[in-house]
């Protein structure tokens, strides 16, 4: 509700304060944005996120929330594909085993696609939900994989709680401008 009070506020805004060309624009991102195809919308128009003199739709930030939706539409259907196929597999394999196995694939090929895209279309590997999956992918990952991690020793998750901040605070001076990724 939050967000479709934002999607219509902006648009009426938008014919209030921009010109109609620019106002139609905006409508038509919040009618994607409201069904969760802004990342779509903004690839097929050419949306550079980096260019900074350009005019940017006030609902061009809708384009992650599309994203996590398409997979948050996708992922439990293919979890409960998952639990079908495993069903009716003679042994006994296990649903997280074969959830993390799916996963770990998906991951994989959502990554190599980043990096494929990145370089012949980097405006569409911004917004691709192909591209963006594996972020997700990595949290589903996480989730499947929550139950091993209760057997780590404590000070192992102590020492690896420790490195994960190094890491964040090491990347405010390792990464700059002029960092690729």
């Amino acid at each position: 509700p939050a967000a479709t009070l934002v999607l219509i506020a902006t648009a009426v805004a938008a014919f209030a304060f921009f010109a109609q060309p620019r106002a139609v624009s905006v409508a038509w991102d919040a009618f994607w944005a409201f069904f969760f195809g802004a990342n779509w919308n903004f690839a097929a128009k050419g949306t550079d996120s980096f260019q900074q003199d350009a005019a940017v739709s006030p609902l061009q930030h809708f384009w992650s929330l599309s994203v996590e939706e398409q997979f948050y539409f996708v992922w439990p259907w293919l979890l409960l594909g998952l639990l079908v196929l495993a069903a009716r597999m003679v042994g006994r394999v296990r649903v997280r085993t074969i959830a993390g196995i799916a996963m770990a694939l998906i991951v994989v090929a959502s990554f190599s696609w980043a990096l494929a895209q990145s370089i012949a279309s980097p405006g569409t590997a911004y917004f691709s939900t192909f591209t963006r999956a594996w972020e997700l992918g990595i949290g589903a990952l996480l989730a499947i994989a929550s139950p091993w991690f209760e057997r780590i020793p404590q000070l192992i998750r102590i020492v690896l709680a420790y490195c994960g901040m190094a890491g964040i605070a090491a990347s405010m001076f390792l990464i700059d401008p002029a960092t690729t990724w």
